[in-house]
């Protein structure tokens, strides 16, 4: 979780007071060139009692361990050029909900492999939880299918073979 937006932050008083189960892993460490983002989201879940449901887990060197635990990933973002950790849980088989940052869009083939929910809007976050908290079918078809789509596009064996592709076109012009 880039803490850039308040999204999930806002999201959750609602969703944690109707899912009594539900809990939440923020992972990443302060930016250390704004500090505040990661302040503002741990005093929102302080001032709203729901430090005991959600957790800070700082900077991590076992992410991939702990992607493999979660029943959904949510990236939420006010910018990003690529979104490589949707990608690490699109492999990793996790379902995955993202804002509707173009770049987010391309990687997730316009939506198609992970729930989409609009940027900023925390009411449109929820109903994208609910979503997938809600119907396990949809939440295994979800991971299989982003796995899949990730797997064909975004692994070190299908970058290479973009490439020989690319290749090939040249050296056929030639």
């Amino acid at each position: 979780m880039l803490f850039r937006s308040m999204t999930v932050c806002k999201a959750l008083p609602s969703l944690l007071k109707e899912y009594q189960n539900l809990h939440f892993f923020f992972i990443g460490a302060k930016d250390k060139k704004s500090p505040q983002y990661f302040d503002d989201c741990y005093n929102f879940c302080k001032n709203h009692g729901l430090l005991e449901r959600t957790h800070f887990m700082g900077s991590r060197k076992d992410v991939y361990d702990l992607l493999k635990e979660l029943d959904v990933f949510v990236y939420s973002s006010n910018h990003d050029s690529f979104g490589i950790s949707v990608i690490e849980a699109m492999l990793s088989g996790i379902p995955t909900i993202v804002n509707d940052l173009p770049p987010l869009l391309e990687i997730t083939h316009n939506g198609l492999y992970a729930e989409i929910f609009k940027s900023g809007s925390p009411e449109n976050l929820k109903i994208a939880i609910e979503k997938l908290t809600d119907n396990i079918l949809l939440r295994n078809q979800l991971s299989f299918e982003a796995n899949n789509w990730a797997r064909k596009n975004f692994t070190i064996e299908a970058h290479i073979k973009s490439l020989k592709n690319i290749y090939s076109r040249i050296l056929q012009k030639n």
